[in-house]
């Protein structure tokens, strides 16, 4: 991604080398990488034009936007236990996700589970990409362990979904800064052009971190 992105942003290389770094927000999980954009040296191959020289890498396996849904939907089954455990209906968690007590009668990794999740994610999508939902509390439809559907009208605390996307997003960004101290092992440079990749650092909260609101 560094080497297609830097000239077509206009950077060029130098002899000290211009420093970078990869943010790559994906669906599934973040990757980081961390180097130098620069020209070769007068003793490395002549046939060299320009070099990028990797200094580490490092990433976030959970921060994804498909997996911080699948959190902001388990959050939302949760905070309607009573309704779900009422109707029998089930649904899966998170690998990042915490166990909370009682969760062994209602979370499982059945077609019936996953489908639920998956139909809350979908409603919950608009929050996510947006920050915004039509309603905050939609009508359902969701299956119970035996196959069994029925429509459930959930209760969505919007407020709170945010601050946990906000809270999230902020712990890679900080892991994403950590990351770059060690890989310039602990002298980062002045300037480093850091390069935002994939959809999900397309989210206003990666434009809030790294201060490209205005």
């Amino acid at each position: 991604y560094a080497a297609a992105a830097l000239p077509s942003l206009g950077i060029l290389p130098t002899r000290e080398g211009v420093a970078y770094s990869v943010f790559d927000f994906g669906g599934g999980s973040s990757d980081f990488d961390f180097g130098h954009y620069r020209l070769p040296a007068e003793h490395e191959d002549p046939d060299l034009e320009q070099i990028l020289e990797r200094h580490g890498a490092a990433g976030d396996r959970y921060l994804g936007g498909e997996n911080l849904l699948a959190n902001l939907a388990y959050r939302v089954f949760q905070d309607n236990l009573a309704a779900c455990l009422e109707l029998g209906a089930v649904f899966t968690r998170p690998l990042d996700a915490d166990a909370f007590p009682g969760h062994e009668r209602i979370v499982e990794q059945g077609r019936y589970a996953r489908t639920n999740t998956l139909v809350l994610m979908s409603i919950l999508r608009p929050l996510w990409e947006t920050g915004r939902m039509e309603t905050q509390c939609p009508t359902v439809p969701l299956f119970d362990r035996s196959g069994k559907r029925s429509a459930l009208q959930l209760k969505i605390a919007k407020s709170a979904l945010l601050d946990f996307l906000e809270q999230r997003i902020g712990q890679g960004v900080l892991a994403f800064c950590v990351a770059m101290q060690k890989a310039y092992q602990d002298a980062v440079p002045d300037h480093v052009h850091v390069l935002l990749a994939g959809n999900s650092s397309l989210c206003r909260q990666i434009s809030g971190y790294f201060g490209l609101d205005d």
